[in-house]
């Protein structure tokens, strides 16, 4: 019998709003221990979000490429410890954290999954589309979230199955 993706996924899903700033994201992250979330307005849901979103929409702000590549390439001021420097760059990051919202970074390019699919056709979706993670949908709504986590993971306690089959 295979593992179903209603055997391994999250059911308890923490969803953001798209005005939610990109600070407040990575805190509820931090806090949930999750790398990504739905992205839900009235009820409807918008999208998904990622660290990998707020990593590009990051890269693509004007300004912080620059504050990167100054770090590295500026030599050191004997007045400006190293820390120092890079504390100056965490407060460029940060400032865009805070003025940049889940809008933003978000993707409406949203992947969804059976909860009675085959945990091995979940995986196969992810790795075709090149995501971590699905939202599990039933009944005209949503009643979880599979990661590529929750696959490693129960690969690691079940193993991969009949390697012969």
């Amino acid at each position: 019998m295979s593992v179903l993706v209603r055997d391994v996924m999250t059911s308890e899903v923490a969803s953001v709003a798209p005005d939610q700033s990109l600070a407040e994201l990575e805190r509820l992250f931090a806090a949930q221990r999750v790398s990504g979330a739905p992205v839900v307005e009235g009820g409807k849901l918008l999208g998904v979000v990622s660290r990998a979103d707020i990593v590009r929409v990051l890269g693509e702000q004007e300004g912080v490429a620059e504050v990167v590549v100054s770090f590295y390439q500026t030599p050191w001021d004997e007045d400006v410890s190293a820390v120092e420097a890079m504390e100056r760059a965490s407060d460029t990051f940060g400032e865009k954290l805070r003025h940049l919202c889940v809008r933003d970074a978000m993707s409406d390019h949203v992947i969804f999954v059976s909860p009675d699919a085959a945990l091995e056709d979940a995986a196969h979706m992810m790795t075709e589309n090149g995501v971590h993670r699905l939202l599990v949908w039933e009944g005209g709504g949503l009643c979880g979230i599979v990661t590529s986590l929750d696959v490693v993971r129960t690969v690691a306690e079940r193993g991969l199955g009949d390697p012969a089959g």
